[in-house]
This record gives structure tokens, sequence and C-alpha cells, in this order.
């Protein structure tokens, strides 16, 4: 497509101020040429991790869009992955979370959207994991929507932050968009919500609540912990919304002091979005008469800072 072959030049110029190692841009070559193909996909995919982000995607499109709309979500997309075996370096593993799929095809049900499992080797196109999530996912997600454009014509990834906060990332409103072609319309979706706000635009919908797989001790396989900074975090958002006790994706009804200060003990705050996104809990949190945790997610934010 020669929109994606120029206006990709955008991303990579862009990500090159923005780390020093990556060196020269790659040279696009096209020995067929270029052809500005025609959209013939019908309605929209998005990429669907259970996490607050993607859940505000998809809540946010249900409510926007009728159902034959051509910005309407029709599939959700999972992605599983594959690794390599330490074993057997030629092979590949594939070991997708089953949990994850029974409710991310719960989700897709109360949705009405087709869920697509899809299996991808791209994780492993470079050693460092921080290459994939520092400055790759987002062209990794485009790349593999566009495996999708005689289905469909716009593909959404969900935004990590919103707009007051662009720090650099991997998928950024100032990279995936450029990544889309005649045929696919690649959209980052969410900028206009910071995360608090994201959790309140789904702690209505209770297919979220019941559903949302927000921990990062992935490897536990038995839903979210509770414990990791992740699940505190989330969990304290859904606190001042008056919405934890109705979440069936956690067995608590409320947190405490003593909970709140772990993410300090433990340093479970690494980036200066993180903090933001603690930040953006104070207010609520006071609207609801809950200072006994506004002091420690003052902290929280202040302890990274510091």
């Amino acid at each position: 497509c020669p929109m994606l072959k120029e206006q990709i030049q955008a991303p990579l110029r862009t990500l090159a101020s923005w780390y020093d190692d990556l060196g020269v841009p790659p040279t696009i070559e096209s020995t067929g040429g270029v052809e500005a193909r025609v959209p013939r996909g019908n309605g929209a995919m998005q990429y669907l991790s259970g996490g607050v982000d993607s859940l505000a995607t998809l809540r946010a499109n249900r409510l926007w869009f009728p159902a034959d709309h051509p910005l309407s979500v029709r599939a959700c997309v999972i992605v599983d992955w594959l690794r390599w075996d330490p074993d057997e370096p030629s092979e590949f593993r594939s070991d997708p979370d089953a949990g994850k799929v029974d409710t991310a095809r719960r989700i897709c049900e109360a949705a009405d959207a087709d869920l697509i499992l899809l299996r991808s080797n791209l994780w492993n196109t470079h050693t460092d994991g921080y290459f994939f999530t520092d400055k790759a996912f987002g062209a990794f997600y485009a790349g593999m929507a566009h495996l999708f454009s005689q289905r469909y014509s716009t593909s959404y990834t969900a935004a990590s932050m919103d707009a007051s906060a662009p720090f650099p990332v991997g998928s950024h409103p100032l990279l995936d968009p450029y990544y889309e072609s005649s045929s696919m319309r690649i959209e980052h979706h969410g900028t206009y919500l910071n995360r608090f706000e994201r959790t309140a635009l789904i702690a209505g919908w209770q297919t979220a609540l019941d559903n949302m797989n927000v921990c990062q001790n992935d490897s536990r396989r038995e839903g979210n912990c509770g414990t990791c900074e992740k699940c505190i975090r989330t969990k304290t958002a859904l606190v001042a919304l008056g919405k934890l006790a109705d979440a069936g994706a956690f067995h608590e009804d409320d947190v405490d002091a003593d909970l709140l200060e772990t993410v300090i003990e433990y340093r479970m705050v690494t980036s200066v979005w993180i903090a933001n996104y603690w930040k953006d809990m104070v207010e609520p949190l006071k609207q609801v008469g809950r200072d006994d945790l506004v002091t420690v997610v003052e902290r929280i934010a202040d302890d990274y800072q510091q």
C-alpha cells in the first residue's frame, strides 16, 4: 500500500527520537510494486486482553455504535504469544491460558462478538523483552490486523495512557495510526480517558466486573491474585466507584491501608505513568470518604517520585 509505505516513516522517526539504540531505519522493499487496495472488510476487530483498557474500548464501542455500523466491533482477538522452547531452540511453545480464553469467550458472548485466538511468534523477534513493550507491540498488533483486512476494515488497539501523559511506549497515538493502510484502518483508542475513567466506564457493565483479568501474576492461572500492583490498583479504583463488592473478578469486598502499604514496601510502582494512575484516584477516594486510603495513595505516588 503506497499510503502505508510512505506514512510508516512517521513512527520510525518518532521511535528514533525516543531511542538512540535503534540505528538506521530498515529499507522497505516491495519487488511487486504497491497498490492501494479497496477495503473489503465489514465492521471492526479489536484486541482483547481482558484488562481495563481493552474492556473500556469494547464497552465504549457498544455504547457508541449500533451493531450494523461499520465501526462496530464484530470480533475480539486474543493473542497467544509463542515462545521459544529453551530445551528445543528450534521449536516454539504454545501454551495458551485456558482460563483467559474462557473469560474472553464470556465477554464476547455478552458483547455479541466473535472470538478469534491468534498465535504469533513475533515476541521472539528480539531477545530483549523491553523491545516488545517499549518499541514494537503497536506495530505487531497492526501488522497482524492486516491479515484480517478481507474480513474487517478497522482494528482497535486499546490505549494504555491518556492524552495528558504521552510517554514513550511501543503502542502510542504517535505510532499506531501510521501503521494503517488503504484497506485496514488502525485506531489507538481511549486516550480521551485516564485509567480511572476507563474503570468507571466498565464499572457499569457486570460482565466486565465479573471477568476482568488485570493480574501481573499470569503464571498462576488462577484469576486475579489480588496482591500484585495492578490488582491492588484496580481494586482501589473499584472501591472509589463503590463497585468492588459487586466485582466477581475479585474475592474481596474492600481494601485497607495495610494492603496499599505493600505497594510502597515492595516498590511496585515502576514508571511515572503508573504513579499517575494512582494520583488519578486521590480525588475520587476523597469524594467517597475514604481518607484512610487517600493518605497511602498519595504516598504511593510520592514514593516513586523520590
